[in-house]
């Protein structure tokens, strides 16, 4: 599975309990505007560590940080069961990352 924007990692960690998925690509690129970051005095170092503390009982996560944009090159097609996009939150940027990446999407024929 692909995750586009994994922050704390928080949801990072639930899908790896889950159990569900072989592999997990959290896609976040730890730098950029974020409202929550100076609202609460986080820095990007800070946001970093606990995605790291979060996901640490589980070897199938791989960090890949860049933006989405950059790295879906990585990934050959219909390589993916499962996508979640929770990066930039606007409707330019959703329809971006689902633009990019539906063809990656496995499907059942």
């Amino acid at each position: 599975m692909i995750e586009i924007g994994s922050y704390m990692g928080e949801s990072t960690m639930l899908f790896g309990c889950s159990q569900l998925f072989n592999k997990i690509y959290a896609i976040d690129p730890y730098k950029g505007e974020e409202k929550f970051n100076k609202i609460e005095g986080h820095t990007w170092e800070d946001i970093k560590k606990e995605f790291f503390i979060n996901t640490r009982h589980f070897d199938n996560i791989e960090l890949i940080e860049d933006y989405s944009y950059n790295v879906v090159d990585n990934f050959e097609d219909k390589s993916i069961d499962f996508i979640y996009i929770d990066g930039e939150h606007d409707y330019e940027s959703v329809k971006k990352d689902i633009e990019l990446y539906g063809a990656y999407l496995a499907t059942e024929t």
